[in-house]
């Protein structure tokens, strides 16, 4: 998903020799993080949930100079998807099954938690991350697709890359 929302921001990671790694956590990107900083001379960019605060202020210290870390303002990444994105990823693959709207995809609890309620409320099955995104990136196709964060974010990396 983040190679859809990049191009829309104007930054090819294929161009820009950018690969995206999942770590599958904030503990594993640490142990990663580690890992690849010992064995590539590479800069490495973290993005991370808002509840890894702590753990980057006590980790922040082992970056590399050519390293760096976003934290996610407030809440998860699925947080900071635009809901009118989200809306037309789900009636584009789920239409037949029947359309939401905004005010189905809002609420007081995370993205991820609403999700997985109306997957199961609306018969869409099982409400899956890494499938959502797939479905997610094939709806991205202007700016108009970012949130603000996300703007945020692809500015602070493009950033990085023209320095």
């Amino acid at each position: 998903m983040l190679p859809a929302f990049s191009k829309v921001a104007g930054i090819d990671f294929s161009e820009n020799g950018i690969k995206v790694i999942s770590s599958g956590g904030k503990n594993r990107l640490w142990r990663l993080y580690h890992k690849l900083s010992q064995e590539i001379n590479l800069p490495i960019f973290m993005i991370f949930d808002s509840d890894a605060a702590n753990l980057i202020e006590s980790n922040r210290h082992f970056l590399r100079s050519t390293d760096d870390i976003y934290a996610i303002s407030k809440g998860e990444f699925e947080d900071i998807l635009p809901d009118k994105l989200i809306c037309k990823a789900i009636n584009k693959h789920y239409g037949l099954l029947g359309n939401i709207t905004i005010s189905d995809v809002t609420g007081k609890t995370g993205k991820a938690q609403i999700l997985t309620d109306l997957f199961r409320i609306k018969g869409f099955g099982t409400f899956k991350k890494a499938e959502f995104a797939q479905i997610l990136a094939g709806c991205i196709k202007s700016e108009a697709d970012l949130s603000e964060e996300l703007q945020e974010l692809f500015k602070v990396l493009n950033s990085k890359l023209t320095k």
